[in-house]
């Protein structure tokens, strides 16, 4: 157990480390708690005033109510890094205007249909060979201003791009092609070097399965070994230009996880990443996924890390990183009640880090949805229905588990949409 005295001793350092990177930063962690409706303005387009619809309903906060200023600003987001937006002939337009509303909540991009965008964005450009405007795209949503309406990173698009990529095997080696051309045109791009790492992880996990451990084949574990020190030699020769990306880190862990790494050598990497930037989300994610029970940890350091998490984000971020990282680990992966059956998990902080999150992402219709969901699970009528009518006709199902089901909720918790 001597890594969990390492890990004992890691909360405490980390957190020291990262409240000094929060008074450094200068970060102003006391939101409005009345932000502004973005949308009852119009858009400017071609440097003229756009008003909305008229049918419009300007009291809706959600991004998805606002289908045609979305539209708008995603044509000039694609056309930002000369990519053809999507499904249209329009001439080239403005760069964005700024994506967030007048109290700093980011707009547009909301799950899922928004991370698909600009997944759709970065493998348009990677098919294109448009290296220089990938390394642009891949600095500027290294930003922690760069999230999406519902607070994810757009980095996270990017890695989940390269996942889409990789995984295809009738691709495989033309993508391939394309990454080492990528690192030969660009030899210190940190985004080619870390897409290379992830060709490699993506291909020996792929070659591993998906089953459990007793179900893999020699040949699959000889695979996956192999490529993984594949991805090992990229990362560790990309380590002085690349690390400073958090994404890096969150692929060290991963590959790292494969290798057979001790949880106190996956900590010490996770430290590392997380002083230079303290709010990736997808960081948190990778880490505690690896102290799963699966992986030969447990619900205690689980729910142990979740807190020390918590603690060291809650200036800027609040309480939510305990609701992103809990429904990350559900234990059956259908988000359904095990979550809170299974593990560590509480309603009531549950529900604190989901105040949080709908109050610094108050666009975001697909986490409101994942509220009054969890809310219905965890038999919270009071919330279930307030959330309900606020939710009313914009319903997002990915938000939903298969069970129970939006159905189930309304026949569960019967209110009134709006």
């Amino acid at each position: 157990m001597k890594w969990l005295f390492s890990f004992l001793f890691f909360v405490t350092a980390w957190t020291v480390a990262a409240s000094h990177l929060a008074v450094a930063g200068g970060v102003d962690a006391t939101p409005n708690p009345e932000p502004v409706n973005a949308f009852a303005g119009p858009l400017m387009i071609h440097g003229e005033l756009k008003p909305s619809p008229k049918n419009e309903d300007l009291a809706n906060p959600y991004v998805e109510a606002h289908q045609i200023e979305e539209y708008l600003y995603l044509n000039r987001y694609f056309w930002h890094y000369h990519a053809k937006p999507q499904n249209t002939d329009a001439p080239p337009q403005e760069e964005p205007t700024a994506s967030v509303d007048s109290e700093g909540h980011p707009l547009w991009l909301d799950r899922p249909y928004g991370f698909l965008t600009l997944q759709s964005l970065v493998t348009s450009l990677f098919w294109n060979k448009q290296f220089d405007d990938l390394d642009r795209l891949f600095a500027d949503w290294n930003n922690p201003a760069e999230r999406t309406a519902d607070g994810q990173w757009k980095l996270v698009a990017f890695s989940e791009a390269m996942d889409v990529l990789f995984w295809q095997p009738n691709d495989r080696d033309a993508v391939h092609e394309i990454v080492r051309d990528w690192r030969a045109r660009n030899p210190r791009s940190a985004a080619a070097a870390i897409a290379e790492a992830r060709y490699w992880s993506d291909y020996g996990w792929s070659a591993r399965g998906d089953g459990p451990a007793s179900s893999v084949a020699p040949e699959g574990w000889r695979l996956l070994s192999e490529r993984l020190e594949n991805a090992q030699k990229v990362l560790t020769d990309s380590k002085p230009y690349a690390s400073e990306s958090p994404l890096w880190g969150r692929v060290q862990i991963e590959v790292g996880l494969g290798l057979n790494w001790s949880k106190a050598e996956l900590l010490r990497v996770f430290q590392e990443s997380a002083a230079r930037q303290p709010y990736f989300y997808s960081l948190y994610t990778e880490m505690v996924n690896a102290l799963l029970p699966k992986w030969g940890g447990s619900w205690e350091l689980v729910d142990d890390f979740i807190r020390a998490a918590v603690k060291n984000t809650e200036a800027v971020e609040g309480y939510s990183l305990y609701s992103r990282l809990y429904w990350a680990v559900d234990p059956c992966n259908c988000n359904g009640p095990g979550l809170f059956t299974n593990s560590l998990a509480n309603w009531p902080d549950m529900k604190r880090g989901f105040e949080d999150l709908i109050h610094r992402y108050p666009h975001s219709a697909w986490l409101a949805n994942r509220y009054a969901a969890y809310a219905c699970m965890a038999g919270d009528k009071d919330t279930f229905v307030r959330l309900r009518l606020t939710i009313g006709k914009i319903i997002v199902p990915a938000a939903w588990p298969q069970s129970p089901s939006l159905d189930v909720c309304d026949h569960r918790f019967p209110a009134q949409p709006l």
